[in-house]
């Protein structure tokens, strides 16, 4: 198991682009106030998952019809609350699992 933290900054909308399990990976986070975290992952130009709902350590991913090796989930290191832009990189990580298994 290989777990990598891809990193993100405190602001509410990102685009990070990342190489996760040897699969070239575009990440874009929305932030929106009163309503959550939203985060949309592509393989190449191919759409993975698409406004997927962020909470505490849930898989973004979840299927594995997508063709996405492994799963990506935020993790509160503070205690379990779902993620908040602020604490970005700090308080909320965006951890990739290449061993994560999917249903």
């Amino acid at each position: 198991m290989t777990a990598y933290v891809v990193p993100i900054s405190p602001i509410s909308r990102q685009s990070v682009s990342v190489s996760l399990g040897q699969q070239s990976c575009q990440v874009t986070i929305d932030a929106r106030p009163d309503l959550g975290v939203f985060v949309s992952v592509w393989v190449g130009t191919v759409p993975v998952v698409l406004s997927s709902l962020a909470r505490d350590r849930v898989g973004l991913v979840r299927y594995a019809y997508t063709g996405f090796v492994g799963e990506l989930k935020f993790m509160d290191t503070q205690g379990t609350d779902d993620p908040d832009f602020t604490g970005f990189g700090d308080r909320w990580i965006l951890v990739y699992d290449d061993a994560a298994v999917l249903a």
